[in-house]
């Protein structure tokens, strides 16, 4: 979200959509090679983000800053509420997680 403030509010679903494709592309180098990808990061959004400088996090009384939070927001839960058929699709390109050692990072997994 905070690398949304300093864009204009009508272009922030663009600039976030770069920076989910680059979390994206670094996730998928760093499967195929299991380093971090040398310009875009882990594949953590948050690593896409801090590719430039961020500003200082507002508090949630600041509307501006809710205003960019819902739509990260929105834009993950809508990338989580994929049909299967494309979520097919993507296992298929990437491989199942059973077929990827290491392919869950969650502390909570257990592998």
């Amino acid at each position: 979200a905070r690398a949304l403030l300093p864009v204009a509010p009508p272009a922030r679903p663009a600039r976030l959509a770069a920076l989910l494709e680059a979390a994206e592309t670094a996730e998928a180098y760093r499967r195929r090679t299991g380093r971090a990808h040398p310009r875009l990061g882990t594949g953590s959004l948050m690593a896409a983000a801090m590719r430039a400088p961020l500003p200082p996090e507002p508090g949630l009384d600041d509307g501006d800053y809710l205003a960019c939070l819902a739509l990260v927001i929105a834009a993950l839960r809508d990338r989580d509420a994929q049909p299967e058929a494309a979520q097919e699709t993507q296992r298929g390109s990437v491989g199942s997680s059973s077929s990827r050692l290491g392919g869950i990072s969650s502390p909570h997994s257990s592998q």
